[in-house]
């Protein structure tokens, strides 16, 4: 049992060596860095770091459903990107009074369904 534990330690060995061997970095250019010109022809063409950041929010800003973007993305899942319909009902053109009925009817439906199962067990 020893001599092919001792064996396996070897191979093992063997084969870690080579393969570290192998991952060793070479050189070569590196795509990542931008320095010196590169960075500055970089911030002529986009702006700094923050300066893109800055004007990110500006935009978000500007968008008055920038809020709740993530919160449709659920929503669209069903009901389509503009609010077209699909699977779920459409919501485009709809009053505020509408969709809240149709959500607040929804949830109870929900809640009462929820209930219904809970009553059975």
């Amino acid at each position: 049992m020893k001599k092919e534990f001792l064996i396996f330690l070897v191979f093992l060995s063997g084969t870690m060596a080579v393969a570290y061997d192998n991952l060793e970095y070479k050189g070569g250019s590196r795509n990542s860095a931008c320095y010196g010109e590169c960075y500055d022809e970089y911030v002529k063409t986009y702006g700094t770091p923050s300066d893109i950041e800055r004007n990110k929010q500006l935009l978000a800003q500007a968008d008055e459903f920038s809020s709740i973007r993530g919160l449709w993305a659920g929503c669209a899942a069903c009901h389509g990107q503009e609010g077209e319909g699909g699977i779920g009902p459409t919501l485009a053109g709809q009053s505020e009074t509408d969709i809240s009925t149709k959500l607040t009817t929804y949830k109870n439906a929900l809640v009462k369904m929820n209930f219904q199962v809970y009553k059975r067990q």
